[in-house]
């Protein structure tokens, strides 16, 4: 039977995994609305539908919080991780 740290650990991990799957996916969004926003920024210029631009930009920047979100969840879960191993090795 694991330990309760062992367990914590074991969870820990998972949810590491998790957030890296879905790190890879809004990765993959994000240049995907990058490329929409390049293009619509463009056509912006040239006098073809500027709001659109302005919805476009404002994907970009709500993938990128989700993004870093997620980078801070990961990181405070590999702090967590850490402090749980030096517990155990204790």
């Amino acid at each position: 039977m694991p330990s309760r740290i062992e367990r914590k650990l074991l969870h820990i991990l998972d949810e590491i995994k998790v957030i890296e799957a879905e790190r890879v996916l809004i990765q993959a969004e994000l240049e995907a609305h990058r490329l929409i926003d390049s293009d619509a920024h463009r056509d912006a210029a040239l006098g073809i539908e500027p709001l659109e631009s302005t919805l476009t930009r404002d994907d970009v920047f709500r993938f990128e919080r989700l993004l870093a979100r997620l980078e801070n969840r990961r990181l405070f879960l590999e702090a967590k991780r850490s402090a749980l191993l030096d517990r155990l090795g204790d």
